[in-house]
């Protein structure tokens, strides 16, 4: 009996410094006028429990997934941070993103990026 064999295919990616284009900044200013940056509040013990007495299985992927929306959102508003704050103190803001194999002739092409 033959054993299936799989492939992983390893695909290459880079970093990349590129300027964040205005609408970007203006959007991030607006929403932080309209919705302050409030933390992901956390389910209460109790509340977990209540919700899922007889499945204690889903009582811990629900406290996995909230952890890990937290953990997203406070990422996506420390990054809105970082770019705030270089747009107050610079006029413009850099940041660095990860470039994959198929995307590095979309960028090209188009003059998106800005190495610096």
């Amino acid at each position: 009996m033959a054993a299936a064999v799989t492939t992983e295919t390893t695909r290459k990616k880079r970093t990349d410094l590129v300027m964040v284009h205005q609408g970007y900044i203006d959007w991030i200013l607006t929403k932080r006028e309209v919705l302050p940056c409030h933390p992901i509040p956390s389910l209460s013990d109790e509340f977990i429990a209540g919700v899922f007495r007889e499945k204690p299985e889903l009582r811990e992927r629900l406290r996995h997934d909230v952890a890990e929306i937290a953990a997203l959102v406070k990422k996506l508003q420390d990054e809105d941070d970082d770019i705030l704050e270089q747009y107050h103190a610079k006029g413009y803001a850099m940041q660095e993103i990860e470039i994959g194999e198929e995307e590095e002739d979309y960028y090209s092409c188009r003059g998106h990026r800005s190495r610096l």
